[in-house]
């Protein structure tokens, strides 16, 4: 399928016509589905989010409402509006998830809870997106995030040791290259001031040009 091959502007375009074309078709409920899914990962948020409510409010039954209503919470967090996102996904049936999907929403709860600045809940949840064993999408940002909830309770050692399992579980050079930041700043917190001078140290070398290397200098 195009969707699954990631080509989502023809997918969107074929879920359209097929719309257009049967409009009384057993399968319309999955095109509409198909419609807000492709703008959701083209990351047209107004649009994917007018193409979910749409459905939801077209297909109540369906069994695909729980995902559709997780998405409008990740489209509300990337709005930046964080009590809507909230809102959206406290209102998920978790037991109603696919289970690849269990991750997800614990960590989109987690990260809205921490920019609202809900601590308690937000570590909750994201140390329980870090150890979902469904899935592993997010399992280096919830450690990352987990690490920043610590650090705003000034929980140092704690904070240190989620960024460490951060560390050990980063995929990509981004996210390495925060969690060794985010190290070295609590090294310094901590007053480990050699270590965390070393941290910096290997930060600046093995990231010359991020944006963070002004604050590591």
């Amino acid at each position: 399928m195009l969707f699954t091959r990631g080509l989502y502007d023809l997918a969107l375009s074929e879920y359209q016509s097929f719309i257009k074309q049967y409009p009384e078709d057993t399968l319309i409920e999955k095109a509409r589905f198909g419609i807000a899914e492709s703008y959701f990962f083209k990351e047209e948020n107004e649009q994917a989010l007018s193409a979910y409510q749409e459905y939801m409010t077209a297909f109540p039954q369906s069994s695909t409402i729980p995902v559709a209503q997780l998405r409008l919470g990740q489209i509300y967090f990337a709005l930046h509006q964080y009590p809507q996102a909230l809102e959206a996904l406290q209102k998920v049936q978790s037991t109603d998830l696919p289970k690849n999907l269990h991750q997800t929403l614990l960590f989109n709860l987690g990260r809205t809870q921490l920019q609202l600045m809900q601590m308690d809940q937000a570590i909750q949840h994201l140390e329980k997106a870090a150890q979902d064993t469904q899935s592993s999408e997010h399992t280096s940002v919830s450690y990352l995030l987990l690490g920043n909830a610590f650090l705003e309770k000034k929980q140092t050692d704690q904070a240190l040791g989620a960024y460490q399992s951060a560390q050990e579980h980063a995929s990509n050079d981004e996210e390495k290259a925060w969690v060794k930041y985010k190290m070295g700043e609590t090294q310094f917190l901590k007053e480990l001031y050699p270590e965390a001078i070393t941290t910096f140290n290997e930060f600046i070398t093995q990231y010359p040009d991020h944006r963070l290397k002004r604050e590591a200098v």
